[in-house]
């Protein structure tokens, strides 16, 4: 039998096909990753395309390789002429304003990029950062707009960053209320920049301003951050349920919590999300 006499493959059923799109598309990957599996299921064929830009606009991913900009663009209302067919959708602007449930936006500081040969760093913040300014940007947009009816869940992945950034740039002040979930985290690439990191947490000191609540969040997640910056987002979210944190240290700092919150979870540093210790009837 010579190859010419080979049957070619069967197409994939579809319902595995999702799958496949399902676990690739909630995998945690850089920007770079991110950005070239969306081109590549984008461009395999029609089937794989439909099927995942569903999944990519149920939850979205800023920047990745939808800026900020492209996003809200995809999002707005269209008058008759316009084309409405983004990604081969029918009526693009209401589907997408339709799937999405959650927004995850990654902030990354890499000093590689723009000083060659320079020392690994950590970025305490920045008011003309592209990545941090579309966190502020967005979810102004979607609050002042009524976009994304159905969305649940906002996260922020912070890389390379101090903590200054959320509070010193009000990058909560317009916030949906449709979002119940919050979940931020800081991680670090480099053992100099985790040491680092250590140092900054001690030296972090509160300065929450004022009219920064977030009333809606019912599930707030924080990792990575002191715990002056934990109870700061605490003391934002009046109606708080459950709080997720990793380590215990510092706890003393969680004095004033609000009287909705009767869930703490403490998740180890080095553990998944599914192992923790949990802490009820607060």
């Amino acid at each position: 039998m010579t190859s010419h006499d080979c049957a070619p493959c069967p197409p994939l059923p579809v319902e595995l096909v999702e799958q496949i799109i399902e676990q690739a598309w909630s995998s945690p990957m850089t920007r770079e990753q991110r950005s070239t599996l969306f081109l590549t299921f984008c461009h395999i064929n029609r089937t794989w395309l439909s099927l995942f830009i569903h999944i990519a606009l149920r939850d979205v991913h800023i920047g990745c390789p939808l800026s900020s900009e492209d996003y809200l663009r995809l999002l707005r209302e269209r008058r008759p002429s316009d084309p409405n067919n983004d990604f081969e959708l029918e009526s693009a602007s209401t589907t997408a304003n339709a799937l999405c449930r959650s927004l995850t936006f990654r902030v990354g500081h890499d000093t590689h990029l723009s000083i060659p040969n320079a020392e690994p760093s950590v970025l305490l913040y920045s008011i003309d950062n592209p990545s941090a300014n579309a966190i502020s940007s967005t979810l102004y947009m979607v609050s002042t707009l009524n976009y994304l009816p159905n969305l649940r869940r906002v996260s922020i992945e912070y890389v390379n960053w101090g903590f200054e950034d959320i509070p010193e740039q009000g990058r909560l002040l317009a916030f949906p209320d449709q979002v119940t979930d919050l979940h931020i985290t800081f991680t670090f690439t480099k053992p100099a920049l985790v040491r680092l990191a250590d140092t900054l947490r001690t030296r972090y000191s509160r300065r929450w301003y004022a009219g920064g609540d977030t009333p809606s969040i019912r599930r707030l997640s924080v990792f990575g951050a002191p715990m002056d910056f934990v109870a700061e987002m605490i003391e934002t979210c009046p109606n708080v349920e459950t709080v997720d944190l990793d380590g215990s240290g510092g706890l003393d700092a969680l004095l004033h919590i609000p009287e909705s919150l009767h869930t703490l979870n403490l998740h180890m540093p080095s553990s998944t999300l599914g192992e923790s210790r949990h802490i009820g009837g607060l």
